[in-house]
């Protein structure tokens, strides 16, 4: 599995750490320019330590011309559909920014709407709202991954998949819009150079079909008191088990992507393995004296445009399958674009409340 990028905040709290210990090459998240150990919490630094942290840097977001434009939209979109008292910057603990960590523009944006204040003589953090930050970093978190899958090549080793434990953020990554429209004043619209109007210029909505599947019951991670120390050392020693599951996982999840059409089918081709590899890894943390928890994680799987989901499932949501007797839940949905195309483009929510393994 590629690097989870935790976003919306620099530490990732304990049940994040654990999935990322446990199901992915590296925990990631995006930090400004600084010390690491002024940056990160206790349980953040001992991460890092064993070097299974990966600090992304989003200087300046964003820094493609196309994806300045793109992030200007959908932030203002975003931006319009909250209460404007929600968008006053407040005093509390995280209702600021890095101002390194975006653009000129960006940073005008904001200061145009009064969205942000200045904060401290260093002019190095901005003050903003709750609200606002968080429509910033989940709009971010999105571009960046797609920013390390294009510069990586497809599957890269270094790619990012977003991941999150707030409903919100997540909502706000991948809401659709209709007014995804270039400016007049742009080079690339269609006016200006007509070749590339089919592949750039959209003159209505833009959204992206796409799977969101409850894979959470085949992720089993351990209670709250397990030291992180005793896990990293779980996954040193159990890690044949770890990767046969990590592998069902990833085949069963790209699966899904490139045969959409086929949902069940592609269950079925990759069940008895997944069965076999949570089998295993259980019994890995009996003898290791782990108790298992299965925390509800959602991915949202971007599918091809060619995909007709709500003719062939019309409901909401319906029952794939079943692995080791537990239901594996699949809805039908919209997303937002992210760059280039449905390729790689996974992002997950992790859900707080959980259920004893």
């Amino acid at each position: 599995m590629p690097d989870l990028l935790y976003y919306p905040r620099i530490n990732a709290p304990r049940a994040v750490i654990h999935q990322a210990l446990l199901y992915w090459d590296r925990l990631a998240t995006v930090v400004p320019r600084g010390s690491l150990e002024e940056l990160l919490d206790p349980a953040m630094r001992q991460v890092h330590s064993a070097g299974l942290y990966n600090p992304v840097s989003a200087d300046r977001w964003p820094t493609e011309r196309e994806g300045m434009e793109r992030a200007l939209r959908r932030l203002t979109h975003l931006l319009d559909q909250i209460p404007a008292d929600d968008l006053i910057p407040q005093g509390g603990p995280d209702s600021y920014l890095y101002s390194a960590k975006l653009s000129h523009e960006i940073l005008l944006e904001l200061e145009r709407r009064r969205l942000s204040l200045p904060m401290g003589d260093d002019g190095l953090q901005i003050r903003v709202s709750a609200a606002t930050q968080l429509c910033l970093i989940s709009v971010a978190a999105r571009d960046i991954a797609q920013q390390y899958r294009a510069r990586d090549g497809h599957r890269g080793r270094h790619a990012l998949y977003p991941y999150t434990d707030s409903p919100a953020a997540h909502l706000f990554a991948h809401t659709p819009f209709a007014a995804d429209y270039l400016p007049p004043s742009s080079d690339l619209h269609p006016e200006r150079d007509p070749r590339r109007a089919q592949h750039i210029y959209f003159p209505g909505p833009r959204t992206t079909p796409c799977w969101e599947v409850q894979i959470g019951r085949l992720l089993p991670v351990p209670r709250d008191e397990v030291l992180i120390d005793d896990l990293i050392a779980f996954r040193e020693r159990y890690h044949d088990e770890r990767q046969r599951l990590m592998m069902a996982i990833d085949l069963l999840v790209h699966g899904l992507q490139l045969h959409y059409d086929h949902p069940q089918d592609v269950l079925r081709a990759v069940q008895r393995e997944l069965e076999d590899a949570l089998a295993d890894l259980t019994a890995a943390g009996r003898s290791a004296r782990i108790g298992w928890i299965r925390q509800s994680v959602t991915v949202t799987i971007a599918l091809a445009a060619g995909y007709a989901g709500q003719k062939l499932f019309p409901e909401a949501g319906w029952v794939l399958g079943a692995i080791g007797g537990v239901a594996i839940n699949v809805a039908t949905n919209q997303t937002s674009p992210s760059g280039k195309g449905p390729a790689e483009d996974f992002s997950y929510l992790h859900r707080v409340r959980s259920a004893l393994g």
